[in-house]
């Protein structure tokens, strides 16, 4: 089972997306595409690091095409060309208008932020104490029922012990998400007991994926939890009210 996007998505993650250089999976522009269209709550998307763009114009397109708050893009662009690549990205996809981008570390970027986020989405430095500063910096303005996701939390070990070890752990975190390498969690006040017992399939089945990844299942129980996680973020996916 494949994660949708809307058919105006899919279009766009074939004819735009795809055209980008970066580490994004389809089924994973698929995923934004859901959560910055139809998540919850009011306020900006907020992405922190967006290198050449490849998830800053999914995360801008499908805002968008629901009529929703745009994208503030954090990065300091410090590699050859990729502040000018990044722009000239998001300029041919004509979401000049929805990308606010701010050319400097996260930690700077906060320093006097007042704007609620609904989407905070973290793909930026991949060492820990650089993922753990984004996500305490940032997740105080996510309001509340918004959604915090993280990029490449298996194969890095920063976003991967941060997961794991802090946000797992944490009540005021409810998993919603695991698409190929993105996991994704929704704040919550008190859990519910059905966001407890989902949580808790999440944790067991992503211990499973890190065994599949590592060819360590065999092929049809790799495929299984694939299909089953993929279907229970679909079921989970928040929806706009």
């Amino acid at each position: 089972m494949a994660i949708s996007a809307s058919e105006s998505g899919e279009r766009w993650i074939r004819d735009v997306a795809r055209g980008i250089d970066g580490w994004l999976t389809d089924d994973e522009a698929r995923y934004l595409w859901a959560l910055a269209g139809a998540g919850p709550g009011r306020g900006v998307v907020v992405e922190i690091g967006s290198s050449r763009g490849k998830s800053t114009v999914v995360l801008a397109a499908a805002s968008r095409a629901a009529g929703r708050e745009g994208v503030v893009a954090i990065d300091p662009h410090l590699h050859h060309a990729s502040e000018a690549t990044f722009r000239a990205n998001v300029a041919r996809a004509g979401l000049g208008e929805l990308v606010r981008p701010l050319v400097m570390r996260s930690d700077e970027a906060v320093v006097g932020w007042r704007e609620p986020i609904r989407l905070l989405w973290i793909d930026g430095a991949h060492d820990y104490d650089s993922v753990r500063a984004d996500w305490e910096g940032w997740a105080p303005f996510v309001v509340a029922g918004g959604v915090i996701a993280f990029h490449d939390t298996f194969s890095w070990d920063g976003p991967r012990r941060l997961v794991e070890e802090v946000l797992f752990q944490r009540r005021d975190l409810a998993v919603i998400g695991i698409v190929d390498s993105i996991t994704a969690f929704r704040t919550v006040g008190a859990p519910t007991a059905a966001a407890r017992l989902r949580s808790a399939a999440f944790r067991r089945l992503r211990r499973l994926h890190e065994l599949g990844r590592q060819r360590r299942l065999p092929g049809e129980l790799r495929r299984a939890v694939r299909w089953t996680l993929r279907a229970l973020s679909r079921a989970a996916t928040p929806r706009a009210r």
